[in-house]
């Protein structure tokens, strides 16, 4: 039976990642203390530096506006062939 693969969350992540970021310790020494393999911690580096522009931008908050009002538009459709 093969293994399952261990899935680890974003609260999870984040705290592994940060002293990385910041270059306090070695991708070896935060993977031992937060029991992961050292590969993950640097691939989470990666993502993690790869998104950070985005937290920044207003382009999240206009997709989210966008895609409310694309879900407004798709009730009132079905609301009208309804009634």
């Amino acid at each position: 039976m093969p293994k399952q693969r261990k899935t680890y969350s974003a609260e999870f992540k984040a705290p592994v990642t940060i002293p990385t970021i910041k270059g306090q310790d070695a991708n070896n020494e935060i993977a031992s203390r937060f029991d992961v393999h050292p590969n993950l911690v640097g691939l989470w580096k990666k993502q993690a530096l790869k998104e950070l522009p985005g937290v920044f931008s207003d382009r999240r908050s206009r997709d989210a506006r966008d895609e409310e009002d694309l879900r407004n538009q798709l009730y009132q459709q079905a609301a009208s062939r309804r009634g």
